[in-house]
């Protein structure tokens, strides 16, 4: 039997929000319907100057969308890319990034904003 998520994103983050301001203070309705079986989410906090921190995917075999939240600059890279996507645009203002009809099975994280990151990740898949 599958699951089907629906992904949409509406966020409210400030760079002194704790794990239960962020979670109280986010919204997320989905629009673009992904055909899952497995669904994983995480809640991190990196420290700066961490670079290229693994991030678990779960049970999830194959991540089929993604959807990361942070309340600072990062870098993402996806199935061990050299080159990492930006969230945010200066070191204290977070992002987010939503990606549809993916596949992703590795994942990693780099904070080089000057504070701790939170960063919430969600990981619907097959």
């Amino acid at each position: 039997m599958a699951l089907y998520l629906q992904a949409g994103l509406t966020w409210k983050l400030s760079k002194t929000s704790t794990q239960a301001q962020y979670l109280a203070n986010r919204s997320i309705s989905l629009t673009e319907a992904v055909d899952i079986e497995e669904y994983a989410e995480h809640y991190v906090e990196i420290a700066d100057a961490v670079t290229d921190q693994a991030i678990s995917l779960g049970f999830v075999t194959t991540v089929k969308g993604l959807l990361i939240e942070s309340d600072r600059a990062i870098t993402v890279k996806i199935n061990g890319s050299d080159t990492g996507l930006p969230i945010g645009h200066t070191a204290d203002e977070g992002g987010a990034l939503l990606l549809t009809a993916t596949s992703v099975t590795t994942l990693t994280l780099s904070n080089a904003s000057g504070e701790t990151a939170n960063i919430y990740i969600s990981l619907p898949g097959a």
